[in-house]
C-alpha cells in the first residue's frame, strides 16, 4: 500500500523538485543591473505558487488509498514526448509558424481530437495568435521561416 501511495505522489514530487531547483537557480545568481529591471522577478513570483501547488498535489495524491497510476496508457505520453522533441529540434530550422501549426494539429490528433474541419482553422488561428502575441505584444522575436 505504501508503494502505491509513493507511486501516486511521484508527479507532485517531481514538480516540487523541479520547482526547488529552479527557485535555487533564480536566487543563486543575483541580477547586478538596475534593481527595477531584474529579469528574474516574474519567474520567482511564479515559482512560489508552483511550489505550493506541488506540495498540495503531493499531499493529495499520497492520501489516495488506491493505485491511481494502474491504468495509465504510456503510449500517448511517449508519442507526445517524441513530438515535443521533434518540435524543439525543428523550431530553429523551419521557423515558428510551420512547426507550431503542425505541432498543434498532430498533438490534437494524438490526444484524440479528429474533426479536421475544425482542427485546421483552430490550429491556424492559434498559431497566428501566439506569433502575434510574442512578436507584437511581448516584443520577443520567434524563429523566422528560412524562406
Amino acid at each position: 500500500m505504501i508503494l502505491a501511495r509513493f507511486k501516486n505522489s511521484l508527479f507532485g514530487l517531481g514538480m516540487l523538485l523541479a520547482g526547488l531547483v529552479l527557485m535555487h537557480t533564480a536566487q543563486t545568481y543575483p541580477y547586478v543591473g538596475t534593481p527595477g529591471e531584474d529579469p528574474m522577478f516574474f519567474p520567482r513570483l511564479l515559482l512560489w505558487p508552483w511550489l505550493g501547488l506541488s506540495i498540495i498535489i503531493c499531499i493529495m495524491d499520497f492520501r489516495e488509498n488506491r493505485d491511481i497510476l494502474a491504468n495509465v496508457d504510456f503510449r500517448p505520453l511517449a508519442l507526445v514526448t517524441i513530438l515535443l522533441g521533434m518540435a524543439a529540434i525543428l523550431l530553429p530550422v523551419a521557423g515558428f509558424i510551420p512547426v507550431s501549426l503542425f505541432f498543434f494539429i498532430f498533438y490534437a490528433r494524438l490526444t484524440g481530437y479528429g474533426d479536421w474541419k475544425m482542427l485546421v482553422p483552430v490550429a491556424l488561428i492559434f498559431t497566428i495568435a501566439i506569433w502575434w502575441l510574442f512578436n507584437n505584444a511581448l516584443e520577443l522575436q520567434l524563429p523566422a521561416m528560412p524562406l
